[in-house]
Protein backbone atom coordinates (compact mmCIF):
# COMPACT_ATOMS: atom_id res chain seq x y z
CA UNK A 1 0.00 0.00 0.00
CA UNK A 2 2.92 2.34 0.66
CA UNK A 3 4.16 1.57 -2.82
CA UNK A 4 0.79 2.63 -4.18
CA UNK A 5 1.18 6.08 -2.60
CA UNK A 6 -0.97 5.49 0.47
CA UNK A 7 -0.16 7.48 3.60
CA UNK A 8 1.38 5.43 6.44
CA UNK A 9 -1.06 6.96 8.95
CA UNK A 10 -4.00 5.96 6.77
CA UNK A 11 -2.64 2.43 6.35
CA UNK A 12 -2.15 2.04 10.12
CA UNK A 13 -5.66 3.33 10.77
CA UNK A 14 -7.09 0.84 8.26
CA UNK A 15 -5.18 -2.03 9.85
CA UNK A 16 -6.46 -1.08 13.29
CA UNK A 17 -10.03 -0.86 12.05
CA UNK A 18 -9.95 -4.05 10.00
CA UNK A 19 -7.82 -6.39 12.11
CA UNK A 20 -7.81 -4.78 15.57
CA UNK A 21 -4.06 -4.28 15.85
CA UNK A 22 -2.68 -2.16 18.68
CA UNK A 23 -1.55 1.30 17.63
CA UNK A 24 2.20 0.59 17.54
CA UNK A 25 1.81 -2.84 15.94
CA UNK A 26 -0.41 -1.26 13.27
CA UNK A 27 2.33 1.21 12.32
CA UNK A 28 4.92 -1.56 12.18
CA UNK A 29 2.72 -3.63 9.85
CA UNK A 30 1.96 -0.50 7.82
CA UNK A 31 5.71 -0.29 7.17
CA UNK A 32 5.85 -4.00 6.33
CA UNK A 33 8.31 -4.79 9.11
CA UNK A 34 8.89 -7.80 11.34
CA UNK A 35 9.72 -7.19 14.99
CA UNK A 36 13.44 -7.66 14.35
CA UNK A 37 13.34 -5.39 11.29
CA UNK A 38 11.56 -2.73 13.34
CA UNK A 39 14.28 -3.01 15.99
CA UNK A 40 16.98 -2.59 13.32
CA UNK A 41 15.26 0.50 11.95
CA UNK A 42 14.86 1.87 15.50
CA UNK A 43 18.58 1.42 16.24
CA UNK A 44 19.47 3.12 12.96
CA UNK A 45 17.17 6.06 13.70
CA UNK A 46 18.68 6.37 17.18
CA UNK A 47 22.25 6.14 15.82
CA UNK A 48 22.78 3.24 18.21
CA UNK A 49 25.78 1.36 16.86
CA UNK A 50 25.46 -1.21 19.66
CA UNK A 51 21.93 -2.16 18.50
CA UNK A 52 20.66 -2.41 22.06
CA UNK A 53 16.98 -2.43 21.12
CA UNK A 54 15.73 -5.90 20.13
CA UNK A 55 12.60 -7.28 18.54
CA UNK A 56 11.53 -8.49 21.97
CA UNK A 57 11.69 -4.93 23.29
CA UNK A 58 9.59 -3.67 20.35
CA UNK A 59 7.07 -6.40 21.19
CA UNK A 60 7.03 -5.18 24.81
CA UNK A 61 6.19 -1.67 23.66
CA UNK A 62 3.43 -2.98 21.43
CA UNK A 63 1.90 -5.01 24.26
CA UNK A 64 1.63 -2.09 26.68
CA UNK A 65 -0.54 -1.27 28.65
CA UNK A 66 -2.16 -4.73 28.83
CA UNK A 67 1.22 -6.48 28.96
CA UNK A 68 4.78 -5.61 28.17
CA UNK A 69 6.56 -2.41 29.05
CA UNK A 70 5.60 1.24 28.65
CA UNK A 71 7.67 3.01 25.97
CA UNK A 72 9.29 6.24 27.12
CA UNK A 73 8.91 9.52 25.25
CA UNK A 74 12.40 9.02 23.82
CA UNK A 75 11.46 5.54 22.57
CA UNK A 76 8.30 6.93 20.96
CA UNK A 77 10.20 9.75 19.22
CA UNK A 78 12.73 7.35 17.70
CA UNK A 79 10.05 4.79 16.82
CA UNK A 80 8.04 7.51 15.08
CA UNK A 81 11.11 8.46 13.08
CA UNK A 82 11.59 4.81 12.10
CA UNK A 83 7.94 4.44 11.06
CA UNK A 84 7.58 7.79 9.28
CA UNK A 85 4.96 9.31 11.55
CA UNK A 86 4.60 11.60 14.57
CA UNK A 87 5.37 10.35 18.09
CA UNK A 88 1.97 11.46 19.39
CA UNK A 89 0.28 9.13 16.87
CA UNK A 90 1.94 6.09 18.47
CA UNK A 91 -0.10 6.50 21.66
CA UNK A 92 -3.79 5.61 21.52
CA UNK A 93 -6.22 7.98 23.29
CA UNK A 94 -7.01 5.39 25.95
CA UNK A 95 -3.26 4.98 26.68
CA UNK A 96 -2.53 8.67 27.24
CA UNK A 97 -3.31 8.74 30.98
CA UNK A 98 -1.02 5.76 31.53
CA UNK A 99 2.02 7.85 30.66
CA UNK A 100 4.09 9.69 33.23
CA UNK A 101 3.34 13.42 33.47
CA UNK A 102 6.76 14.29 32.08
CA UNK A 103 6.28 11.93 29.14
CA UNK A 104 2.97 13.63 28.28
CA UNK A 105 4.65 17.03 28.48
CA UNK A 106 7.35 15.95 26.03
CA UNK A 107 4.88 14.48 23.55
CA UNK A 108 2.66 17.56 23.73
CA UNK A 109 5.70 19.73 23.04
CA UNK A 110 6.69 17.59 20.07
CA UNK A 111 3.13 17.71 18.74
CA UNK A 112 3.68 21.43 18.05
CA UNK A 113 6.90 20.90 16.07
CA UNK A 114 6.79 21.18 12.25
CA UNK A 115 5.60 17.96 10.65
CA UNK A 116 8.15 15.60 9.13
CA UNK A 117 8.41 16.11 5.40
CA UNK A 118 7.44 12.83 3.76
CA UNK A 119 6.98 14.07 0.21
CA UNK A 120 10.41 13.12 -1.07
CA UNK A 121 10.72 13.23 -4.85
CA UNK A 122 11.32 9.96 -6.67
CA UNK A 123 14.65 10.00 -8.56
CA UNK A 124 14.72 13.82 -8.33
CA UNK A 125 11.98 14.12 -10.99
CA UNK A 126 9.23 16.71 -10.42
CA UNK A 127 5.86 15.98 -11.99
CA UNK A 128 3.92 19.23 -12.40
CA UNK A 129 0.19 18.82 -11.88
CA UNK A 130 -2.40 20.42 -14.13
CA UNK A 131 -0.95 23.29 -16.15
CA UNK A 132 1.87 24.29 -13.78
CA UNK A 133 4.98 25.23 -15.70
CA UNK A 134 8.48 23.91 -15.16
CA UNK A 135 9.63 26.96 -13.15
CA UNK A 136 6.81 26.52 -10.63
CA UNK A 137 7.66 22.84 -10.31
CA UNK A 138 11.33 23.62 -9.63
CA UNK A 139 10.37 26.21 -7.00
CA UNK A 140 8.12 23.61 -5.35
CA UNK A 141 11.02 21.17 -5.37
CA UNK A 142 13.27 23.71 -3.59
CA UNK A 143 10.56 24.47 -1.03
CA UNK A 144 10.15 20.77 -0.32
CA UNK A 145 13.88 20.38 0.17
CA UNK A 146 13.87 23.30 2.61
CA UNK A 147 10.88 21.84 4.47
CA UNK A 148 12.59 18.47 4.65
CA UNK A 149 15.71 20.08 6.13
CA UNK A 150 13.59 21.96 8.65
CA UNK A 151 11.80 18.75 9.59
CA UNK A 152 15.11 16.95 10.02
CA UNK A 153 16.39 19.74 12.28
CA UNK A 154 13.16 19.67 14.27
CA UNK A 155 13.42 15.90 14.64
CA UNK A 156 17.00 16.19 15.88
CA UNK A 157 15.97 18.88 18.38
CA UNK A 158 13.12 16.66 19.52
CA UNK A 159 15.46 13.71 20.01
CA UNK A 160 17.90 15.91 21.93
CA UNK A 161 15.05 17.15 24.12
CA UNK A 162 13.80 13.62 24.77
CA UNK A 163 17.32 12.48 25.66
CA UNK A 164 17.66 15.42 28.06
CA UNK A 165 14.26 14.68 29.64
CA UNK A 166 15.17 11.03 30.19
CA UNK A 167 18.58 11.82 31.66
CA UNK A 168 19.03 11.26 35.38
CA UNK A 169 21.98 11.09 37.74
CA UNK A 170 20.09 8.63 39.93
CA UNK A 171 19.50 4.94 39.31
CA UNK A 172 16.98 2.73 41.05
CA UNK A 173 19.97 0.94 42.59
CA UNK A 174 21.17 4.17 44.20
CA UNK A 175 17.75 4.86 45.70
CA UNK A 176 17.49 1.27 46.95
CA UNK A 177 20.93 1.54 48.57
CA UNK A 178 20.07 4.80 50.34
CA UNK A 179 16.78 3.36 51.60
CA UNK A 180 18.50 0.17 52.81
CA UNK A 181 21.15 2.14 54.70
CA UNK A 182 18.53 4.38 56.31
CA UNK A 183 16.62 1.30 57.47
CA UNK A 184 19.81 -0.18 58.92
CA UNK A 185 20.64 3.01 60.81
CA UNK A 186 17.08 3.58 62.04
CA UNK A 187 16.99 0.02 63.40
CA UNK A 188 20.45 0.14 64.98
CA UNK A 189 19.90 3.59 66.44
CA UNK A 190 17.82 2.34 69.36
CA UNK A 191 20.42 -0.12 70.66
CA UNK A 192 23.86 0.66 69.16
CA UNK A 193 26.43 3.34 70.09
CA UNK A 194 25.40 6.67 68.60
CA UNK A 195 28.61 8.24 67.29
CA UNK A 196 29.41 5.67 64.53
CA UNK A 197 25.79 5.80 63.36
CA UNK A 198 25.89 9.60 63.34
CA UNK A 199 28.89 9.49 61.00
CA UNK A 200 27.12 7.04 58.69
CA UNK A 201 24.02 9.24 58.67
CA UNK A 202 26.01 12.36 57.84
CA UNK A 203 27.63 10.59 54.89
CA UNK A 204 24.28 9.25 53.69
CA UNK A 205 22.63 12.66 53.88
CA UNK A 206 25.59 14.15 51.99
CA UNK A 207 25.09 11.67 49.14
CA UNK A 208 21.40 12.55 48.85
CA UNK A 209 22.10 16.29 48.99
CA UNK A 210 24.86 16.06 46.35
CA UNK A 211 22.63 14.11 43.98
CA UNK A 212 19.88 16.71 44.34
CA UNK A 213 22.19 19.73 44.01
CA UNK A 214 24.56 18.54 41.28
CA UNK A 215 22.34 16.68 38.85
CA UNK A 216 18.82 16.19 37.68
CA UNK A 217 16.28 13.44 38.17
CA UNK A 218 12.85 12.41 36.99
CA UNK A 219 10.14 13.99 39.20
CA UNK A 220 9.39 10.72 40.97
CA UNK A 221 13.11 10.14 41.63
CA UNK A 222 13.53 13.69 42.94
CA UNK A 223 10.60 13.23 45.31
CA UNK A 224 12.09 10.00 46.63
CA UNK A 225 15.50 11.62 47.04
CA UNK A 226 13.97 14.50 49.00
CA UNK A 227 12.10 11.97 51.15
CA UNK A 228 15.30 10.00 51.87
CA UNK A 229 17.29 13.18 52.53
CA UNK A 230 14.57 14.44 54.88
CA UNK A 231 14.47 11.13 56.73
CA UNK A 232 18.23 11.24 57.25
CA UNK A 233 17.86 14.79 58.63
CA UNK A 234 15.21 13.59 61.10
CA UNK A 235 17.54 10.86 62.35
CA UNK A 236 20.40 13.36 62.60
CA UNK A 237 18.13 15.66 64.61
CA UNK A 238 17.54 12.86 67.12
CA UNK A 239 21.26 12.14 67.21
CA UNK A 240 22.23 15.78 67.77
CA UNK A 241 19.67 16.07 70.57
CA UNK A 242 20.97 12.93 72.27
CA UNK A 243 24.47 14.37 72.04
CA UNK A 244 23.25 17.51 73.81
CA UNK A 245 23.28 19.88 70.83
CA UNK A 246 19.68 21.06 70.57
CA UNK A 247 20.59 23.99 68.28
CA UNK A 248 22.02 21.64 65.66
CA UNK A 249 19.10 19.28 66.19
CA UNK A 250 16.60 22.02 65.34
CA UNK A 251 18.62 22.96 62.25
CA UNK A 252 18.27 19.36 61.06
CA UNK A 253 14.51 19.62 61.71
CA UNK A 254 14.26 22.71 59.50
CA UNK A 255 16.08 20.89 56.70
CA UNK A 256 13.83 17.85 57.15
CA UNK A 257 10.68 19.98 56.92
CA UNK A 258 11.96 21.56 53.70
CA UNK A 259 12.61 18.10 52.26
CA UNK A 260 9.17 16.91 53.37
CA UNK A 261 7.57 19.82 51.50
CA UNK A 262 9.59 19.10 48.35
CA UNK A 263 8.69 15.41 48.57
CA UNK A 264 5.07 16.31 49.46
CA UNK A 265 5.15 13.53 52.06
CA UNK A 266 2.65 13.83 54.92
CA UNK A 267 4.25 11.00 56.87
CA UNK A 268 7.59 12.82 56.93
CA UNK A 269 5.86 16.10 57.79
CA UNK A 270 4.09 14.50 60.77
CA UNK A 271 7.19 12.71 62.07
CA UNK A 272 9.39 15.79 61.71
CA UNK A 273 6.91 17.93 63.65
CA UNK A 274 6.96 15.28 66.37
CA UNK A 275 10.75 15.38 66.48
CA UNK A 276 10.63 19.19 66.73
CA UNK A 277 8.22 18.83 69.66
CA UNK A 278 10.63 16.41 71.33
CA UNK A 279 13.57 18.80 70.99
CA UNK A 280 11.52 21.74 72.25
CA UNK A 281 10.34 19.65 75.23
CA UNK A 282 13.86 18.75 76.35
CA UNK A 283 14.97 22.40 76.02
CA UNK A 284 12.10 23.53 78.28
CA UNK A 285 10.15 25.25 75.47
CA UNK A 286 6.87 23.66 76.44
CA UNK A 287 4.54 25.96 74.52
CA UNK A 288 6.51 25.47 71.29
CA UNK A 289 6.59 21.73 71.89
CA UNK A 290 2.80 21.62 72.24
CA UNK A 291 2.41 23.70 69.07
CA UNK A 292 4.67 21.34 67.11
CA UNK A 293 2.79 18.27 68.37
CA UNK A 294 -0.55 19.83 67.48
CA UNK A 295 0.62 20.83 63.99
CA UNK A 296 1.98 17.38 63.32
CA UNK A 297 -1.36 15.74 64.03
CA UNK A 298 -2.94 17.28 60.92
CA UNK A 299 -0.47 15.30 58.77
CA UNK A 300 -0.44 12.00 60.69
CA UNK A 301 -1.75 9.09 58.60
CA UNK A 302 -0.38 6.05 60.45
CA UNK A 303 -1.39 4.75 63.86
CA UNK A 304 2.23 4.97 65.04
CA UNK A 305 2.44 8.63 64.11
CA UNK A 306 -0.88 9.53 65.74
CA UNK A 307 0.03 7.66 68.94
CA UNK A 308 3.48 9.27 69.03
CA UNK A 309 2.14 12.81 68.68
CA UNK A 310 -0.61 12.28 71.27
CA UNK A 311 1.89 10.69 73.69
CA UNK A 312 4.30 13.58 73.17
CA UNK A 313 1.52 16.07 73.81
CA UNK A 314 0.57 14.23 77.01
CA UNK A 315 4.12 14.27 78.39
CA UNK A 316 4.77 17.92 77.48
CA UNK A 317 1.40 19.02 78.88
CA UNK A 318 2.16 17.16 82.11
CA UNK A 319 5.60 18.78 82.27
CA UNK A 320 3.97 22.21 81.78
CA UNK A 321 1.39 21.52 84.49
CA UNK A 322 -1.63 21.20 82.16
CA UNK A 323 -3.18 18.20 83.86
CA UNK A 324 -6.48 18.04 81.95
CA UNK A 325 -4.78 18.34 78.58
CA UNK A 326 -2.26 15.66 79.52
CA UNK A 327 -4.97 13.21 80.60
CA UNK A 328 -7.00 13.88 77.43
CA UNK A 329 -3.93 13.28 75.25
CA UNK A 330 -3.17 10.00 77.05
CA UNK A 331 -6.72 8.86 76.32
CA UNK A 332 -6.38 9.91 72.69
CA UNK A 333 -3.16 7.92 72.35
CA UNK A 334 -4.95 4.78 73.58
CA UNK A 335 -7.74 5.21 71.02
CA UNK A 336 -5.29 6.03 68.22
CA UNK A 337 -3.54 2.68 68.74
CA UNK A 338 -6.83 0.86 68.06
CA UNK A 339 -7.85 2.81 64.94
CA UNK A 340 -7.23 1.55 61.43
CA UNK A 341 -4.50 3.29 59.49
CA UNK A 342 -2.48 3.05 56.32
CA UNK A 343 1.22 2.31 56.36
CA UNK A 344 3.85 4.53 54.79
CA UNK A 345 7.46 4.33 53.67
CA UNK A 346 8.75 6.01 56.82
CA UNK A 347 7.33 3.28 59.04
CA UNK A 348 8.98 0.62 56.88
CA UNK A 349 12.45 1.81 57.97
CA UNK A 350 11.67 0.48 61.45
CA UNK A 351 13.61 1.18 64.63
CA UNK A 352 13.56 4.80 65.73
CA UNK A 353 11.01 5.64 63.03
CA UNK A 354 8.32 3.49 64.65
CA UNK A 355 6.36 3.97 67.86
CA UNK A 356 5.54 0.51 69.27
CA UNK A 357 3.32 -0.06 72.28
CA UNK A 358 6.35 -0.43 74.59
CA UNK A 359 7.36 3.13 73.75
CA UNK A 360 3.79 4.31 74.25
CA UNK A 361 3.74 2.79 77.74
CA UNK A 362 7.12 4.34 78.58
CA UNK A 363 5.81 7.78 77.52
CA UNK A 364 2.66 7.22 79.58
CA UNK A 365 4.81 6.34 82.59
CA UNK A 366 6.72 9.61 82.22
CA UNK A 367 3.51 11.63 81.90
CA UNK A 368 1.99 10.01 84.98
CA UNK A 369 5.21 10.60 86.94
CA UNK A 370 5.10 14.29 86.03
CA UNK A 371 1.45 14.44 87.10
CA UNK A 372 2.28 12.89 90.47
CA UNK A 373 0.33 9.69 89.70
CA UNK A 374 3.04 7.49 91.21
CA UNK A 375 1.36 4.08 91.01
CA UNK A 376 0.35 4.46 87.36
CA UNK A 377 3.78 5.87 86.55
CA UNK A 378 5.55 2.93 88.16
CA UNK A 379 3.24 0.36 86.54
CA UNK A 380 3.67 1.70 82.99
CA UNK A 381 7.42 2.22 83.35
CA UNK A 382 8.04 -1.25 84.83
CA UNK A 383 6.01 -2.85 82.03
CA UNK A 384 8.12 -1.03 79.44
CA UNK A 385 11.38 -2.01 81.16
CA UNK A 386 10.35 -5.67 81.25
CA UNK A 387 9.50 -5.62 77.55
CA UNK A 388 12.87 -4.08 76.71
CA UNK A 389 14.73 -6.60 78.89
CA UNK A 390 12.96 -9.67 77.46
CA UNK A 391 12.48 -8.51 73.86
CA UNK A 392 14.78 -8.78 70.88
CA UNK A 393 18.22 -7.22 71.49
CA UNK A 394 17.96 -5.11 68.32
CA UNK A 395 14.68 -3.60 69.57
CA UNK A 396 15.98 -2.70 73.03
CA UNK A 397 16.18 1.08 73.26
CA UNK A 398 18.79 1.79 75.91
CA UNK A 399 17.79 5.47 76.07
CA UNK A 400 14.08 4.82 76.59
CA UNK A 401 14.82 2.08 79.10
CA UNK A 402 17.11 4.37 81.11
CA UNK A 403 14.53 7.17 81.25
CA UNK A 404 11.85 4.63 82.26
CA UNK A 405 14.09 3.56 85.17
CA UNK A 406 14.39 7.20 86.23
CA UNK A 407 10.57 7.42 86.17
CA UNK A 408 10.33 4.32 88.39
CA UNK A 409 12.80 5.91 90.78
CA UNK A 410 10.77 9.14 90.90
CA UNK A 411 7.52 7.24 91.47
CA UNK A 412 9.02 5.20 94.31
CA UNK A 413 10.37 8.31 96.01
CA UNK A 414 6.86 9.76 95.86
CA UNK A 415 5.55 6.56 97.46
CA UNK A 416 8.24 6.66 100.17
CA UNK A 417 10.19 3.64 98.91
CA UNK A 418 13.78 4.93 99.08
CA UNK A 419 15.49 1.54 98.76
CA UNK A 420 13.29 0.67 95.78
CA UNK A 421 14.19 4.02 94.20
CA UNK A 422 17.89 3.31 94.66
CA UNK A 423 17.48 -0.13 93.09
CA UNK A 424 15.66 1.34 90.08
CA UNK A 425 18.32 4.01 89.51
CA UNK A 426 21.41 1.81 89.87
CA UNK A 427 21.51 0.60 86.20
CA UNK A 428 21.24 4.23 85.04
CA UNK A 429 24.11 5.45 87.20
CA UNK A 430 26.23 2.54 85.95
CA UNK A 431 25.66 3.29 82.25
CA UNK A 432 28.85 3.62 80.17
CA UNK A 433 29.62 7.14 78.98
CA UNK A 434 28.55 6.54 75.36
CA UNK A 435 25.03 5.58 76.49
CA UNK A 436 24.41 8.53 78.79
CA UNK A 437 22.06 10.53 76.60
CA UNK A 438 21.50 14.20 77.34
CA UNK A 439 17.83 13.75 78.32
CA UNK A 440 18.81 11.75 81.41
CA UNK A 441 20.04 14.93 83.08
CA UNK A 442 16.50 16.36 83.18
CA UNK A 443 15.04 13.26 84.84
CA UNK A 444 17.92 12.97 87.29
CA UNK A 445 17.39 16.60 88.24
CA UNK A 446 13.85 15.74 89.27
CA UNK A 447 15.12 12.76 91.30
CA UNK A 448 17.61 14.99 93.07
CA UNK A 449 14.85 17.48 93.91
CA UNK A 450 12.73 14.66 95.34
CA UNK A 451 15.66 13.61 97.55
CA UNK A 452 15.59 17.04 99.23
CA UNK A 453 12.28 16.09 100.85
CA UNK A 454 12.73 16.38 104.65
CA UNK A 455 12.00 12.69 105.13
CA UNK A 456 15.11 11.80 103.07
CA UNK A 457 17.63 14.51 103.94
CA UNK A 458 19.08 12.73 106.96
CA UNK A 459 19.02 9.24 105.44
CA UNK A 460 22.42 7.82 104.44
CA UNK A 461 21.08 6.13 101.25
CA UNK A 462 19.57 9.42 100.06
CA UNK A 463 22.81 11.35 100.65
CA UNK A 464 24.83 8.76 98.72
CA UNK A 465 22.31 8.79 95.89
CA UNK A 466 22.47 12.58 95.71
CA UNK A 467 26.27 12.48 95.50
CA UNK A 468 26.17 9.89 92.71
CA UNK A 469 23.68 11.97 90.74
CA UNK A 470 25.89 15.06 91.13
CA UNK A 471 28.90 13.05 89.93
CA UNK A 472 26.91 11.72 86.96
CA UNK A 473 25.88 15.24 85.91
CA UNK A 474 29.40 16.64 86.45
CA UNK A 475 30.90 13.98 84.18
CA UNK A 476 28.26 14.72 81.55
CA UNK A 477 29.10 18.43 81.71
CA UNK A 478 32.83 17.71 81.37
CA UNK A 479 32.24 15.60 78.25
CA UNK A 480 30.10 18.36 76.77
CA UNK A 481 32.75 21.01 77.41
CA UNK A 482 35.44 18.83 75.84
CA UNK A 483 33.23 18.19 72.82
CA UNK A 484 32.54 21.91 72.35
CA UNK A 485 36.22 22.88 72.29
Amino acid sequence: MLGQGCDVDAIAAEMRARWGFGIRAAYRYANGLTLDQAAERFNAAANDSEARTTGARVSDWEGWPQTGRRPSAFNLVVLARAYGTAARRLIAPDEWDGLDERERLILDELNHQPADGQGALESGIVVAHGRADVVAAVEEHDERQDASALAADAAKAALDFATWAEASNVSSGTLDHLAYELGRIATNYVHAPLVPLFRDLTELRGIAFDLLKNGRQHPSQARELFFLAGTSCVLLAHGAQNLGDSHSAMAQVRAALTCAEQADHDGLRAWTHGTAALIAEWTHQHRRALDFAERGQQFAVTADSRVRLASLEARVAARAGHRDRAMAALERALHARDTASVGDELEEFGGLLTFPIVKQRYYAGSAYALLGEAEQAEGNALWAIEQYETGLPEERSYGDEAIARVDVCTARLTLGDLEGAQEALRPVLDLPAERRIEQLAVGLGRVRSALTNPRYTRVHIARNLTQEIDQFKAEAMSRKLLKDR
